[in-house]
């Protein structure tokens, strides 16, 4: 009972907070938002690249200091979406002004019910699409009644839930019609009495919503090589006309969603350039050009993509399936997806492994198979981050690595508790799930947890001492 008075207590300072923020916030007028409200970007989708690239309201000590915000430009007007709120600033202030007042026009009071929602502009109306909140996961579509200054819901087929971010996919618009589509979707079952592992999921099934029509529709499943997208967040350089530029480890793909072709960025220059600090603030694309701002200087750079920097690398972002979503397919996707990844790893290259020590244990059963990849292969780069950390702080330190040096190395560091606690159990899952298909041998956890000595509070992690011979080995 106390637990439940105090977290009403929370949500009613909160609730207030929302009601008494200022009615409008100037900022300085810069090159930048100049150049943007050019007619030729109307409803350019703005990329920020990390979560303080895009900060143009100052909300000084409020709570919403931290938030972040989604800038969007309709008819020469620029507007600012704050995530997991249903707060929209619009400023119509002459272009040449030295700065900007930007008003509220929004009346919505509750909020936290579509945190990392996608925030976007079709027919030159307002939307936001999932998120999550309190309790749920959602998969809801709201648009901005512009006339009373409150969201809607609009009526889909059927709801499915959908977040930008990590454990969710990546989402593209068309710039010219009316298709939405998400690399993946999530399985949420938090209310329900499954182990936390299960609570949630995300699905690689790729979907598409049509705007106009309201209906989802599915497409087919993920290419399993680029799941890693439900693990890392801002792996999103560009939305192109087509499809997405994205980082995908140290690689930069061009996902053509229109085509269902993946294309690698061949060309040296370009991939130094796409890989540089300069474009890791906010970009946008044009006709052909990809254009990119330097938070320090606000001023506007362009580069010219074109076709010749990229080569199709025979695969497909998806495979097609077509049909419609249900809960059985849900289990199916998860299973799928299980046996496409495993599918990689044991078919597609068939290399053999090196330096592996054989393990004296004689095992009764003479079908297991032992996964041609070496260590240092299976692992994707997050994954070999953590296992490096671990290692290092034994061997040089003696030392197990605390959760919050985990966090750190996980980028989780600044989410909440329990963005950080799936972040770490996804992590150390898939790692202990991988060793184990390289060593079936061997019936052993890689990484274990242990309570600290210091707090009993908190975990303190380890990789199991048998196995750091091995690893460390073949990691390096």
């Amino acid at each position: 009972m106390k637990r439940t008075s105090q977290l009403y207590l929370i949500l009613l300072l909160l609730f207030s907070d929302a009601r008494s923020q200022e009615a409008f916030y100037t900022i300085p007028n810069s090159p930048f938002l100049r150049t943007i409200r050019e007619p030729r970007f109307n409803g350019c989708e703005f990329v920020p690249h990390s979560a303080l690239s895009l900060r143009l309201i100052d909300f000084k000590t409020s709570n919403f200091r931290n938030y972040a915000q989604v800038l969007m430009v309709r008819k020469g007007e620029l507007y600012v979406f704050i995530s997991a709120t249903g707060m929209l600033y619009k400023s119509a202030d002459p272009i040449e002004n030295d700065s900007l007042r930007f008003e509220r026009i929004d009346k919505t009071e509750h909020f936290g019910y579509n945190i990392n929602c996608n925030a976007f502009l079709f027919k030159d109306k307002f939307y936001n699409l999932g998120g999550y909140g309190f309790w749920r996961w959602n998969g809801q579509l709201r648009v901005f009644d512009e006339r009373l200054g409150e969201w809607k819901i609009e009526r889909l087929n059927r709801e499915i839930p959908v977040v930008l971010n990590p454990p969710g996919y990546l989402q593209w618009k068309s710039p010219n019609g009316n298709q939405l589509i998400s690399l993946g979707y999530i399985e949420g079952r938090s209310t329900e009495k499954v182990p936390e592992s299960e609570r949630v999921k995300a699905i690689d099934t790729v979907i598409s919503l049509d705007l106009e029509k309201t209906d989802w529709t599915v497409l087919g499943k993920l290419n399993p090589r680029l799941s890693i997208f439900s693990t890392f967040e801002n792996s999103l350089i560009s939305v192109l006309d087509s499809g997405m530029l994205v980082s995908e480890l140290e690689h930069i793909q061009y996902l053509n969603l229109l085509s269902n072709k993946i294309y690698t960025l061949s060309d040296k220059t370009a991939w130094n350039f796409f890989s540089s600090p300069r474009v890791q603030n906010i970009s946008w694309y044009k006709n052909g050009y990809f254009y990119f701002t330097v938070i320090s200087k606000w001023g506007v750079d362009s580069i010219k993509i074109s076709p010749d920097l990229f080569t199709f690398t025979g695969e497909q972002v998806y495979e097609t399936t077509g049909g419609s979503i249900s809960p059985k397919s849900i289990v199916a996707g998860s299973v799928m997806a299980f046996f496409a990844f495993a599918g990689i790893w044991f078919y597609r290259k068939r290399k053999p492994v090196v330096g592996v020590k054989e393990s004296k244990q004689v095992n009764p059963v003479s079908t297991i198979v032992r996964s041609p990849y070496p260590v240092k292969e299976v692992f994707e780069e997050i994954e070999k981050a953590l296992l490096k950390i671990l290692i290092d702080n034994i061997t040089l330190k003696n030392s197990r690595t605390a959760t919050e040096e985990v966090n750190r190395v996980l980028g989780v560091a600044s989410k909440s508790g329990d963005m950080q606690k799936r972040k770490r159990s996804d992590i150390i899952r898939s790692i202990n799930a991988k060793y184990r298909m390289l060593m079936p041998d061997k019936d052993v956890q890689l990484i274990d947890r242990v309570k600290s000595d210091l707090d009993a509070r908190l975990y303190e992690y380890y990789i199991t001492e048998t196995e750091l011979p091995l690893v460390e080995e073949h990691l390096s």
